[in-house]
């Protein structure tokens, strides 16, 4: 049976796993992403949570 969680949780749970198996499958990458400030998993979680907001703008996301 399913755990109840959050939206939140579940999308950076989901990021997390499917991060993890497109970084297993791929063996030579031909670009690194290095920021200090936010990581992968982060970035990921937030482009998807911005996708799916009821906000107007990325700085209205930003903002919020």
């Amino acid at each position: 049976m399913y755990e109840s969680q959050t939206l939140n949780a579940f999308i950076f749970d989901h990021c997390n796993k499917s991060m993890d198996n497109a970084v297993s499958a791929e063996r030579y990458p031909l670009w690194k992403r290095a920021c200090p400030g936010l990581n992968d998993i982060g970035f990921i979680r937030l482009g998807m949570l911005r996708c799916i907001s009821l906000v107007d703008s990325g700085r209205h996301f930003l903002q919020a």
